[in-house]
């Protein structure tokens, strides 16, 4: 089996508010923080950023990075952030069609 590839996600928090995507795969209802796929080229921070506007509609700006974790032996980003602009549930990716 194929290592995944690595992930960056946004930890977003507003006043007492976070934002979670809520999945139904298989079967599993779960929660998970935006994020995804690090592209070629693309920094973990700069796919952070990408990939919260893609799943939110939210522009962000990121504090800090708080974890790095590895699952599967590929790695996975995790970084604190705050909305900068846009509108919460206004995404474009898949996971909002």
């Amino acid at each position: 089996m194929r290592a995944p590839r690595p992930t960056a996600r946004a930890i977003i928090i507003q006043g007492d508010k976070l934002a979670l995507l809520e999945r139904t795969r298989q079967g599993k209802h779960y929660f998970v923080f935006p994020g995804g796929g690090i592209d070629p080229g693309e920094t973990p921070e700069e796919a952070a950023i990408r990939e919260a506007l893609e799943e939110t509609g939210l522009e962000i700006g990121l504090d800090r990075l708080v974890a790095e974790v590895q699952f599967q032996g590929s790695p996975q980003y995790f970084f604190l952030s705050h909305p900068l602009g846009g509108e919460l549930g206004t995404g474009t990716g898949p996971e909002m069609t």
